[in-house]
């Protein structure tokens, strides 16, 4: 919403705006934009309370077990579709506008993706791909956490009015699509008559070859703007990509920063601890003459020796100055040679979590069936989000650090969201004076910076 509010003083939203997506939660930011809505409009109506929106459950934690069972899904998500229906009614003049109707009234395109689970693909709801379909469907679709909300059960128009059994089964659109910066590439969902499904596949027997996303999405449409959102303990590769001033604002006194800043300290002592025993390792790969990947007590020996670490370094570290002690603490098989897997077990004793800086982002151990859930969901995002982007990307997207604000945080107060508002018109604005840097540069001949 703080994006909003930028585009909307430069002019840009809703007039230049003529075609929108979003995808899980975001569908409904997107359903809101493509409707015309203003900034205000969304404070307003779009609840800051996710978790009363979506988990409309009752029965407690056998109710919600019970239902997992029979239904897939924890919580039925009834209330989302009412909130959905009533905003689209107001917009519109009808709960069930269509897409091709909200197109019509609105003149703008939505594109929601929805993740087919029975084909086990990405569909992207659109005014040419599903015409007739209700917005809130869709949207309704599209954030079905799994577990979390049960799946939406849609019928082929071939198959029989209540024929369940070949019901097609849809959750979360942001499993496979997590970021759809790429709908409105290429001509899959192109609205011009040349790019006609109709014209486009002709021959039955080929068109399995006209379907890759690199047929359908390509080329890379420049007149588009993506965003993606990100917390500081991700590895999300555009947070490189944040313009100069585009960083979130200070944060604000909250039990959710409190949380995550204590997650920070016992990171940051824990790093602070290992740092002597990198130096170590680093003194032991120079003098390790030869080059078995293992270390001797001779090796440690030198290594301490002529290793930029401090005696009281050591005891902070090992408890001991003793070479022969620090060895047979790292030597747990006592085969006379430490190896790799031992320095691990080692490093991980001290409280760091080796792991965590081999893929760049923390263990969140699920204690709930919802934080199952949500650590699934973000597992396969995560390796997708990396696999869909490109570097060309950057020129078109506005990522948005949400600092301490995390996916897992479900408790958050009237502060957290106005830090994420600030948060977004900061990134937005920057994005914006180095787009217009580059324009003018481009205007006068001149390199800009890239």
């Amino acid at each position: 919403i703080g994006a909003v509010q930028v585009l909307e003083r430069e002019g840009i939203y809703p007039h230049q705006i003529r075609r929108v997506a979003g995808t899980s939660v975001g569908s409904i930011l997107a359903m809101f934009a493509a409707l015309g809505a203003s900034s205000a409009d969304m404070l307003e109506r779009v609840p800051t309370d996710l978790q009363a929106l979506v988990m409309d459950g009752g029965g407690g934690k056998v109710g919600s077990m019970v239902r997992t069972a029979v239904a897939r899904g924890m919580h039925p998500g009834q209330r989302s579709v009412e909130f959905l229906g009533h905003a689209l009614e107001d917009f519109t003049g009808s709960a069930d506008v269509t897409f091709r109707q909200l197109l019509d009234r609105c003149g703008r395109e939505l594109c929601v993706p929805v993740t087919n689970v029975t084909r086990m693909m990405t569909e992207y709801c659109h005014p040419k791909t599903t015409p007739n379909m209700p917005v809130r469907v869709a949207v309704r679709m599209s954030m079905s956490l799994p577990v979390l909300l049960q799946p939406v059960l849609l019928q082929r128009a071939s198959a029989g009015v209540a024929d369940l059994e070949a019901a097609e089964v849809y959750v979360d659109g942001g499993l496979l699509c997590n970021t759809p910066t790429h709908a409105f590439d290429g001509w899959w969902l192109s609205m011009d008559p040349e790019d006609s499904f109709l014209r486009r596949i002709l021959d039955l027997d080929r068109a399995a070859s006209y379907y890759s996303r690199s047929v359908r999405f390509s080329p890379p449409n420049p007149r588009t703007l993506g965003f993606t959102l990100f917390s500081s303990d991700e590895a999300d590769f555009t947070h490189t990509w944040v313009r100069p001033g585009g960083g979130p604002p200070p944060r604000p006194h909250t039990p959710a920063r409190e949380r995550f800043e204590e997650v920070e300290r016992t990171s940051s002592s824990a790093a602070e601890l290992s740092r002597p025993l990198q130096r170590l390792l680093a003194a032991i790969r120079d003098l390790d003459v030869n080059e078995d990947g293992t270390i001797s007590e001779a090796e440690l020996e030198r290594a301490v020796e002529v290793g930029d670490v401090s005696s009281v370094e050591l005891l902070s570290v090992f408890g001991t100055t003793s070479v022969p002690e620090i060895f047979a603490s790292l030597n747990k098989n006592a085969d006379g040679h430490i190896d790799f897997g031992e320095v691990v077990a080692f490093i991980e004793t001290l409280g760091v979590d080796l792991t965590t800086h081999l893929v760049g982002f923390p263990a969140r151990p699920p204690r709930t069936l919802a934080g199952f859930a949500a650590n699934l969901f973000d597992a396969v995002t995560r390796d997708l989000s990396r696999a869909n982007y490109s570097p060309a990307d950057r020129e078109r997207t506005i990522p948005i650090c949400t600092d301490y604000v995390t996916t897992q945080s479900f408790d958050l107060v009237a502060a957290d969201y106005e830090f994420l508002v600030d948060s977004a018109r900061r990134s937005t604005k920057a994005f914006l004076i180095e787009h217009e840097h580059l324009r003018a540069a481009a205007a006068l001949g001149e390199p800009g910076d890239d």
